[in-house]
């Protein structure tokens, strides 16, 4: 019985390590690359306020007036 365990565990153990990794993993860290991310680094403070400002703009439905209160808002803070 014992034997028999044995090898159900060996089975499953190499079952669970012959896994392949999901796609779109980078190798050196294990973490998904994140190209967005480095788009928004080079992004000017102009841009950056202009694009948060659309952003808030389509989520909370900003009239002109508050687009451009929260316009120079986010540009100071950046």
């Amino acid at each position: 019985m014992k034997y028999i365990l044995k090898i159900l565990v060996l089975l499953f153990s190499l079952s669970v390590f012959a896994q392949q990794p999901p796609r779109g993993m980078d190798s050196e860290r294990g973490k998904r690359p994140n190209n967005r991310m480095q788009a928004m680094k080079t992004l000017t403070p102009e841009q950056e306020a202009t694009l948060w400002t659309k952003k808030m703009t389509l989520e909370l439905d900003l009239n002109q007036n508050q687009q451009d209160q929260m316009y120079a808002l986010i540009l100071g803070k950046t």
